[in-house]
This record gives structure tokens, sequence and C-alpha cells, in this order.
């Protein structure tokens, strides 16, 4: 860590603690620390809650805490699949019958007084008989087959096992971040008290006055993903020079956003004096106004599953409602068809 600003973080991944953890990077941390007791130390997997900072990347990949779990999950080898367990099964059941006819039959053939050579050939020789060595490649055989069904229909499989486990499926979850969307939001409505909803590329007073201070309270740069990066794209696109503003409207103060407050707070010295934008959850913010009218577009918007933000600026301790952002995920250009109706009867895709 080069710095940090109320900076916590969730290390449930590797380390297992409920509770998120504090980042200092002035604390003394002894060589060979555990993961859980560096607080000098952001690690990959980890999530930030609460604060900012800045970190210089020390390890990537194999060489991070994240990466040598994964290493050691590689040494373990896949379980056995349904039919390799079944298939074992039946292989112990048929070796105890073999043996056991084998004994069965050297044994009636002393009784009758056959030569002990010959009946000990006899049963070695019932008991290769009675195991099926062509088990394993009708089995074999039969995986073949599922998987040329499956390329013909463009499912590839490199594992003759993964065609028994997908036909063992009973549940099948899909992340449908990067197929059908493109799992980064975008600001796709703006509304403003004397300009009402509109797109966010307006070009009325209000609307700048809104997009500007939701610039300013943002973190993001041009370019960047996430919340804060489509505020800042939404106002790159009506016209709004970010860092210019940002280099004329320096920030004072900052409180970072929480998973508490639901907000995030900045003071900016202009040449009015100290401003103070609040960015954050319209539950929190609208409240602390009064004679507004935003709540039902609030309603409406997020009965449109849309993601909103309000936005207020002024005097420190003296706020005024800019507006509301409207937040979604965007779909991709053309996203594949995630199934086809399973013809299986009693399933159906959900």
């Amino acid at each position: 860590m080069l710095s940090a600003h109320e900076l916590r973080v969730d290390e449930a991944l590797l380390t297992g603690k409920s509770q998120p953890t504090d980042r200092n990077p002035d604390a003394l941390c002894a060589p060979g620390a555990m993961v859980g007791d560096r607080p000098t130390m952001l690690h990959a997997g980890t999530l930030v809650v609460h604060g900012t900072g800045a970190a210089v990347v020390v390890a990537t990949g194999g060489a991070s805490e994240l990466g040598r779990i994964a290493a050691l999950l590689h040494e373990h080898t896949a379980p056995d699949t349904p039919l390799q367990r079944q298939l074992a099964a039946l292989g112990r059941r048929l070796s105890v019958v073999a043996i056991a006819g084998s004994l069965l039959v050297v044994a009636l053939g002393l009784v009758r007084g056959e030569p002990w050579e010959l009946m000990v050939v006899a049963g070695i020789s019932l008991a290769v008989a009675a195991i099926p060595e062509s088990l394993p490649a009708v089995v074999a055989l039969s995986l073949a087959g599922g998987t040329r069904r499956m390329a013909a229909r463009g499912a590839i499989v490199r594992s003759l096992p993964a065609v028994e486990a997908l036909g063992s499926v009973t549940v099948l979850a899909v992340d449908k971040t990067g197929t059908l969307t493109t799992g980064s939001p975008a600001c796709v409505a703006i509304w403003t008290p004397t300009g009402g909803e509109g797109a966010p590329t307006a070009t009325g007073e209000g609307s700048r006055k809104l997009l500007e201070a939701a610039g300013l309270c943002s973190d993001a740069v041009v370019g960047s993903s996430g919340t804060e990066g489509s505020i800042v794209a939404a106002a790159s696109a009506a016209g709004i020079d970010v860092p210019a503003l940002r280099a004329g409207s320096p920030r004072t103060h900052e409180v970072p956003f929480d998973s508490v407050r639901r907000e995030m707070l900045t003071r900016h010295a202009t040449a009015g004096g100290e401003l103070e934008i609040v960015k954050g959850a319209p539950e929190q913010l609208l409240p602390r106004l009064s004679g507004t009218a935003a709540a039902a577009v609030v309603d409406d918007w997020t009965a449109r599953a849309y993601r909103v933000l309000a936005v207020t600026a002024g005097a420190p301790g003296d706020p005024h409602l800019l507006g509301l952002l409207a937040m979604a995920t965007r779909y991709a250009p053309k996203p594949a068809k995630p199934c086809s109706t399973p013809g299986r009867p009693g399933s159906a895709p959900s």
C-alpha cells in the first residue's frame, strides 16, 4: 500500500474472516506474516468495501495468494463421475462372483477325483472368461457416440467422462454477464426538477449541472467501467470535459462511498466558494430534502429495473437536489441464444 483513506477490505475468500479489515500503509508487518496479518497489503480476490487507496503490484498470477490456492486445487484429481463409480462397483461384484465360481469348480473337480493340475488351469480359465474384458471398450464407444452427437450440435467435449457428467446435471446455473449483457452499466436516463426526464445527452442547463456534479463526485476516468465509469461516459457524451472540470474545481475533502451509508460526499473549491456534492441512493438523500417530486420518478425507474442515483449539491449543510441518474446494464449487440427447449419430459429452461 502507498496510501489509504479509510480503506477496508473483505478478505473472507483468503482468511475466512466475516468482517472487513482496515488497511494502513504505515503499519509494521513482520516478514512471513500470515495473510490475515498483513495490513499493508492488498490481495487478489479480495473486495474493497470502503474507502480508497493506491498500491503497487508486487505479484500476479501464480505468485499471488489466490494463485497459490489455485495451484493447491490443481494438485487434486477430479472426483469420479457417477458412471465411473458404478463401473467400479460392477467390477468388484464381478470379481467376487468370478473368484467364487472358480473356487467352486476347482473344489467340485477335486471331489470327483480330477487331477489338481487340470482343475487349477480350469479354475483360472473360468475366472478370466467371467471378466468382461470388452466392457471398457463398450463404455468408451458409447461415450464417443455421445461426444459425436454433441459435436454435431456445436458442443466440443475434450473429456469423454464429461459427456456422462453432463447427462447427470439436474440444475444448470448460467452467468449472463458477457453473453446476454456486456457486463458494464450505462447511464440511460436523467431527471432534473426543472427539465424532467430525458436522455443523458440532453443539453439543458439543469442536465448539464447534474452531469457536472456527478462527474466531480466520482473517481473514475474516461474509459473506466462500472457505475462511476458510466457517469463519466455520460458527461463526456454531453460535451463536458471531465478532466478540465476537475482541474478547475479541485477536491478539498472526501468521504468515500460505503455499503452502510450508501453515499459519497466530496467538497470542491470553486470561484463561488466551497461546493459540497453528495451522490448516492435516493432513499438516503431524498428524505433530507423537502418538496421534491423525485420519489415518483424513483418508483417508476426501479419498477423498470434501473439502478437509481440521486445527486445533491450546494454549500456545506445546504444541499439542493440536482436530479436523478438511471443506470442499466446494456445487452450485448447480438446475444447468443442460451439454450433450446429440452426434449426430455419434465424439464424446461428457466
